[in-house]
């Protein structure tokens, strides 16, 4: 396939229909070459035109992509106070939201403290997960294992799978030892095996996410939980940066996702939706510029949480639980 080529795709892989229209076009690539983004106008899935088979598209992970490497304890002492407040904060967050009822036994002041930490971090990090005793999770693209290793040291049997060879051998440096390199299509899991699987900004870049959504079927326990993060196109800061929106992220980006197409594809795959929100990871300030300043990376920070308040985000989080099984998951 040209890269450089647009195809209409002839339907919407999600709803069937033919009705696309173009809301999005020549967005640039790293390498130069255009790319642009179809909305169907039926259910409101975003897509890339055209899509690149998977051996041109591996091109554009390069080892050194961004979702492979967290900071590690040695460079944190070198790195800036924003990036040190932020990861105390997301670890805080992380434990927070997955601590087992078991676990909840600490002294009440870091219990406060902690809770403080994680409703700031939650605008960023995600939603806390409903009362539960911890369990087996598998995070999907875990990158280098930075959540995975947070959720561990509060008791979770912990598993993860990520394309990058050096990503998995750091997680495994940092003590993440159940992580295997390759796809979700390589998974081979035991059926009713976790209590929760995550695809933390993971979805967007599966080739067919129907497909997936179904071996996740297999994979969950009754009574377990997806929880899901997918950019949202249909967010305030992708209106209003437009073109310059940084997560089109062309040509890695394969699907784009609304409230209401996300809820169409988990309705398709079985699920149905418990909880969702939005959690903004700042993507107005980086549309704007490459290196925003620490003035402007606070105020995208003041009006993310806003944007959140009113589920206007820029990305989408969802807990959803299969509909065709005996589960235990309502969330209010």
């Amino acid at each position: 396939m040209n890269k450089n080529t647009i195809s209409e795709p002839a339907t919407c892989l999600l709803c069937g229909s033919d009705r696309l229209k173009r809301i999005q076009r020549d967005l640039p690539a790293e390498d130069g070459s255009l790319f642009s983004i179809l909305e169907c106008v039926a259910c409101r899935l975003g897509m890339i035109d055209p899509i690149l088979p998977p051996q041109t598209l591996s091109g554009f992970y390069p080892e050194d992509y961004y979702s492979y490497r967290e900071m590690t304890d040695d460079q944190e002492a070198d790195a800036g106070l924003y990036e040190r407040v932020s990861r105390y904060i997301r670890t805080q967050t992380y434990q927070e939201h997955y601590l087992p009822v078991s676990k909840k036994t600490m002294k009440l002041s870091d219990r406060i403290c902690m809770k403080a930490l994680a409703y700031l971090g939650g605008f960023r990090f995600g939603l806390s997960l409903p009362p539960q005793n911890g369990g087996r999770i598998l995070d999907v693209g875990c990158g280098d294992g930075f959540f995975l290793r947070s959720v561990k040291n509060i008791g979770w049997e912990v598993h993860g799978m990520e394309m990058s060879e050096e990503a998995v051998h750091r997680a495994k440096s940092m003590g993440v030892e159940q992580v295997t390199r390759g796809t979700f299509d390589d998974a081979s899991y035991p059926e009713n095996y976790f209590d929760v699987i995550r695809f933390w900004s993971v979805l967007e870049h599966i080739y067919d996410p129907l497909a997936t959504l179904a071996k996740v079927n297999r994979f969950l326990k009754p009574g377990g939980l997806l929880v899901l993060q997918v950019p949202n196109y249909r967010s305030a800061a992708a209106r209003w940066a437009g073109s310059r929106w940084s997560a089109w992220d062309v040509p890695r980006h394969l699907y784009h996702f609304s409230s209401r197409s996300l809820k169409t594809l988990l309705e398709k795959s079985n699920f149905r939706m418990t909880r969702w929100g939005t959690c903004s990871v700042g993507t107005l300030p980086t549309s704007l510029t490459r290196h925003p300043g620490l003035i402007l990376r606070i105020t995208g920070l003041l009006l993310d949480k806003i944007l959140d308040w009113g589920r206007r985000g820029d990305c989408l989080v969802v807990f959803a639980a299969h509909s065709d099984k005996n589960r235990s998951a309502d969330i209010n």
